[in-house]
């Protein structure tokens, strides 16, 4: 009656414990690292121009376990944060000033699966078909044993969001008025992509408590049933997902006029279009 996949795989990544009721109670300690950079500049290039420069970075990783399986499709995740500032500044005479910025900011996590993680099914007997995407990394499926553990779903991909940013203004003062005009272009862009087929396989109990749904009518009951349902290969729900990549880039322009009309000393009007 025992599925031999399920028992090469209980016997490879299930962890035991020696009485019914037992709890098996595991720690997974990976501090997540760190660090941070910044880094400013404000210099004045001549008496009329001033260029200001900012920049920021984080750099992070950290390792995730197996949720509740011990080492179950262990993944790695680094992130990386860089956000860029720079303005030009040129005050041209008394009445004219000039103004151009350049902005970035980018954001990208990376997940890789952990050695040895880098398995699937195929590897304990079964007739497992594998994947063909560019970059597809093996990995076992997230397996889900009601009223008992739910292991690591793993997965390993890229996620990256990007946004530069290029402005300029100009403003003019002439007597009460101070008229200011400027323009904006805009890029964004996000893309993902992953290289882990999300597997899950989920088991209620429902074989061996003969068609009926399992309870706790006894200690351990509901978790006995979903659990000899796993060992005799009796799945209850199966979800499969592929891989996937795509990007969403995106532009945009804009601009705008506008005025401080400073009409008497207690009333200023401030019209303008965007």
């Amino acid at each position: 009656l025992l599925n031999p996949v399920a028992v090469k795989l209980s016997q490879a990544t299930i962890p035991t414990v020696e009485h019914l009721g037992d709890r098996l109670v595991w720690q997974f300690t990976t501090p997540p690292r760190s660090n941070e950079y910044l880094g400013k500049i404000d210099h004045n290039l001549t008496s009329a121009q001033r260029l200001q420069y900012s920049l920021f970075m984080v750099r992070g990783s950290t390792l995730s376990g197996g949720g509740g399986v011990p080492n179950y499709n262990t993944s790695a995740r680094t992130s990386k944060q860089v956000t860029m500032a720079a303005r030009h500044t040129w005050t041209a005479s008394a009445s004219t000033i000039i103004e151009s910025q350049f902005s970035l900011a980018r954001h990208e996590v990376i997940t890789r699966p952990e050695p040895p993680e880098t398995r699937d099914l195929s590897d304990f007997g079964a007739k497992w078909p594998p994947l063909t995407t560019k970059g597809y990394v093996k990995s076992l499926p997230q397996i889900t044993i009601y009223d008992g553990f739910t292991s690591n779903s793993g997965g390993g991909g890229l996620t990256k969001q990007e946004n530069y940013r290029v402005n300029g203004s100009a403003t003019l003062i002439r007597g009460k008025h101070n008229f200011k005009a400027g323009v904006e272009t805009q890029r964004s862009d996000i893309r993902s992509y992953d290289y882990y087929g999300g597997t899950t396989f989920r088991y209620m109990g429902y074989v061996s408590n003969g068609g009926k749904a399992p309870t706790n009518y006894a200690p351990n009951g509901q978790f006995s049933h979903c659990m000899a349902d796993f060992m005799m290969g009796q799945l209850w729900e199966f979800e499969d997902r592929g891989a996937f990549d795509y990007e969403m880039p995106s532009w945009s322009f804009s601009g705008y006029v506008q005025d401080q009309w400073r009409v008497t000393r207690r009333f200023t009007l401030n019209p303008g279009l965007r």
